[in-house]
């Protein structure tokens, strides 16, 4: 199972956000049996990388992981939204 991980401050509000949009998008692409998704604090991250896919982050901190990272904030403005999700279904699908 492949997994993408969803991270911001507090680990509640934008990655909440961030994982409702990344649910909507496996949802449509019929990967929801395929990808599961983790909601953490950037602090968490460094314990997750051994089975994380991608990481999806409210802001860009700590960025130098072994994974592509990306910037979930087209999720909350819409703003570049489409360029992301298929960013994301790139690293899914080649991983």
């Amino acid at each position: 199972m492949k997994t993408i991980v969803s991270a911001c401050g507090v680990g509640f509000a934008s990655s909440t956000v961030i994982a409702e949009r990344l649910k909507a998008i496996l949802e449509r692409e019929n990967m929801t049996d395929q990808v599961r998704i983790v909601q953490c604090t950037f602090n968490e991250v460094p314990g997750l990388l051994d089975t994380t896919n991608c990481i999806v982050q409210f802001s860009m901190v700590g960025s130098d992981y072994p994974v592509p990272t990306f910037n979930g904030v087209p999720f909350l403005t819409g703003i570049g939204q489409k360029e992301l999700e298929q960013q994301i279904l790139e690293v899914l699908n080649n991983s």
